[in-house]
């Protein structure tokens, strides 16, 4: 039972990453206009100035991060209350607990793996110019890049990835536990439909089985 358990778990851990991922590639910006070069010549300058692809890197690391503390938790919550986790000793418990997070850790840090050998930062790069050049005239991306070109401005990017990792966290410790309520509700939900489900696949399939045959008898001749 514990072993099932486990397996489940790795999907469980495994499909919030994988939709991310999936997200992240279905994202695509509405095709743009023309950029002129003196336009397209600011965008370049102002990502730049914003040192662009270290911080979309700090802030998918800090997302990632701050994921791998919130889901073992998540997880745990909605399997705790089960029928089939209920039944396992104290011990088996702990045991299954601390495979949620080690299973969690381990796939967290693999997505991360692949993810750094698959993402091309020159592509977000791309994207970030269209939606600049689409919400953005020349003069405000002078203006921009002037005050990210400033004390503040550089500061602001320093910083960005804290603000970033603080406001997740924060967000979290007033959310987890609505977050765990609803995992165990959508858990119980799902299972139960899950076990109705089966039964009455097994009953079908009983009443198949027992259905009587009917022999026909020959008629003299």
């Amino acid at each position: 039972m514990l072993a099932k358990f486990v397996a489940v778990l790795g999907i469980c851990i495994a499909l919030p990453l994988a939709v991310l991922g999936q997200a992240a590639q279905q994202q695509k910006p509405e095709p743009a206009t023309t950029i002129s070069p003196q336009k397209q010549a600011l965008i370049a300058e102002l990502l730049a100035a914003t040192n662009s692809k270290k911080n979309a890197e700090d802030i998918i690391n800090v997302a990632l991060e701050e994921s791998e503390k919130g889901l073992p938790e998540i997880i745990w919550s909605g399997i705790a209350d089960l029928p089939s986790t209920t039944e396992l000793t104290n011990e088996e418990r702990e045991t299954l607990r601390a495979e949620i997070v080690s299973s969690s850790l381990r796939t967290s840090q693999r997505f991360r793996e692949l993810l750094k050998e698959r993402l091309d930062y020159s592509k977000l790069d791309e994207i970030t110019a269209l939606i600049y050049a689409k919400y953005y005239d020349e003069s405000q991306l002078a203006d921009l890049i002037a005050f990210y070109k400033s004390p503040t401005g550089q500061y602001t990017m320093e910083v960005m990835p804290k603000l970033f990792a603080e406001s997740i966290a924060r967000s979290q410790e007033l959310m987890m536990p609505m977050i765990k309520d609803l995992m165990h509700d959508v858990t119980l939900e799902e299972t139960q439909r899950f076990e109705k489900e089966v039964a009455a696949i097994i009953a079908s399939h009983h009443r198949t089985q027992k259905k009587p045959t009917t022999n026909s008898k020959r008629r003299p001749n």
